[in-house]
């Protein structure tokens, strides 16, 4: 039997993602043959891909040791290196060939195209990168409006133009 893992935005649904998947792994469902995530999906998604479920529950139980929660904002958008950079130090020890597809947005003349990429064919480095991108949240401190208003005006604007951005933007459940 096939089976596919999809995991969708928001990233307070990750927690609930991470339980959901320790569940399943403690009932024996472990053997994925293809999994989807975007941003906070992708970054748990990677967990399982890697095969270190173990490391995804421990950054969830421990996020505050793990993740420095002061909130910055780099070039317009909120720093997600913290996160980044956990999965760059867990071994990938992955003995499957699981596909595994995260989406982001790409932003050229003002327009904002979704970029489907499946990590298991990229390098590791290449891999992370997406998975950055995934999650990568637009946000402009001059701002005055709620966050889907005012991308769309600072899209229109050519704020974001050649950036790449959070995949829930377009598509929350790839």
């Amino acid at each position: 039997m096939n089976i596919g893992l999809c995991l969708c935005g928001g990233g307070a649904k990750g927690a609930y993602q991470a339980g959901v998947i320790k569940a399943l792994y403690d009932r024996g469902i472990n053997k994925f043959n293809i999994i989807s995530g975007t941003s906070i999906g992708a970054i748990n998604g990677y967990f399982i891909f890697t095969n270190n479920v173990e490391k995804l529950e421990e950054m969830w139980i421990d996020i505050d040791a793990n993740i420095e929660h002061t909130v910055k904002i780099v070039d317009n958008t909120v720093d997600n290196s913290p996160l980044i950079e956990v999965l760059s130090d867990i071994s990938y020890k992955s003995t499957r060939n699981i596909d595994f597809y995260v989406n982001y947005v790409n932003i050229e003349n003002n327009l904002a195209k979704e970029k489907i990429v499946n990590i298991s064919k990229l390098s590791k480095e290449e891999g992370l990168k997406s998975i950055k991108y995934s999650s990568l949240l637009p946000f402009n401190p001059q701002g005055t409006m709620g966050l889907h208003n005012q991308f769309m005006k600072d899209l229109s604007k050519g704020l974001y133009n050649g950036y790449n951005l959070d995949g829930g933007l377009v598509n929350n459940t790839l």
